[in-house]
């Protein structure tokens, strides 16, 4: 996403028509159309991740953290005109880890072990593109309906 008075940039789709018909709507329903696809994949690499949880190589003992991944929410940031869009991450406390503990377990997993969430998203990298191209389509038609 750009400048707040730009429009919203989906380069990264490929997809030029879809850009330019993005393009042509008022900035405030690019967003809103592009922030939805946004939700949208991310509550299905959601459901990749854990499934990433759940096997090998991690090795999952206790299961606290696929459960807490599990009823993660969906939770939205926006700065400088950028969205970031994830699963938030499970708490100390719904981790059972010691507020002394040096490690916080998720970002340990992700940074230090095996990359459960970058290989989720890796793995699905062209099949979420497209659907949130096609959540975008979708979107515009929804709004062109509207208007």
């Amino acid at each position: 996403m750009a400048r707040a008075s730009q429009g919203v940039d989906i380069e990264l789709l490929g997809d030029r028509r879809l850009s330019r018909k993005l393009a042509r709507l008022p900035v405030a329903l690019q967003r809103k159309i592009a922030r939805n696809a946004l939700r949208g994949s991310a509550r299905r690499l959601k459901t990749h991740v854990v499934a990433n949880l759940s096997g090998e190589p991690i090795r999952v003992r206790t299961g606290v953290t696929r459960a807490a991944f599990r009823g993660a929410r969906i939770k939205s940031m926006t700065r400088r005109g950028v969205i970031r869009i994830g699963p938030q991450l499970p708490t100390r406390e719904a981790l059972h880890i010691e507020p002394d503990d040096e490690y916080y377990y998720p970002n340990w997993l992700e940074y230090k072990h095996a990359s459960f969430i970058r290989s989720a998203v890796d793995q699905h990298e062209d099949e979420e593109k497209r659907q949130i191209a096609r959540d975008i389509r979708a979107g515009i038609i929804r709004e062109a309906r509207r208007g």
